[in-house]
């Protein structure tokens, strides 16, 4: 069987599939940003009920997107593989691209900030560009410049990571579990500039 977790986006979720990639049972946080305190919860309900030796894989979301909410997922992956499945890390904009299934260049992007994006550009599954971060009125002439539709306000959540990283599995593809941060988080950046405020 396959577990997949996704937090790294306003919703938590967690799946888990069949070992033929079929879903078996999907659960949802509803309320917005509260992944540290719904995705345990949700993830012990979903395992509950089945032998956990029959868990061979886990598929963890590893951004980019929220900070707080990346390592909550990668450590809960950790702790659920000790011993007992293989655990990859998941990009979230290669999973939204996947579930899209296009074949011409595509920009994924996931809202950063409120005038902000986290992109990246890909041609079918293919990548053409790494992930970056990209203020929204620059959007639309670096999607023109690589030819490419812009896909806007999908949310990432864990069925997409787990399809992809069982399509992934299957070509013996298993990434690091580190967390993609494209930026520094917020508070880190507050403080960073306080300090050179306090060194002018």
């Amino acid at each position: 069987m396959f577990l997949s977790i996704s937090t790294s986006y306003r919703l938590a979720s967690v799946t888990l599939f069949d070992q033929h990639g079929v879903i078996l049972q999907t659960l949802r946080n509803n309320l917005p940003n509260c992944q540290s305190k719904e995705i345990a919860l949700m993830t012990y309900n979903i395992l509950n009920n089945i032998n956990k030796s029959s868990l061979t894989n886990i598929f963890v979301d590893a951004g980019p997107g929220s900070f707080t909410g990346i390592r909550t997922g990668i450590s809960l992956a950790i702790g659920l593989s000790v011993g007992r499945a293989k655990i990859s890390g998941v990009s979230s904009l290669e999973a939204i691209n996947y579930s899209l299934n296009r074949s011409e260049n595509t920009m994924i992007t996931i809202k950063a900030l409120p005038n902000e994006y986290y992109y990246q550009i890909f041609n079918g599954n293919n990548f053409t560009s790494g992930c970056a971060c990209v203020e929204s009125e620059k959007l639309e002439k670096l999607a023109n410049d690589y030819n490419a539709v812009i896909v806007k306000d999908i949310e990432v959540n864990s069925e997409m990571i787990g399809n992809y990283g069982i399509y992934l599995a299957k070509n013996n593809v298993y990434n690091d579990i580190a967390p993609i941060y494209i930026k520094l988080p917020n508070i880190y950046t507050k403080k960073l500039d306080n300090r050179l405020d306090n060194h002018k």
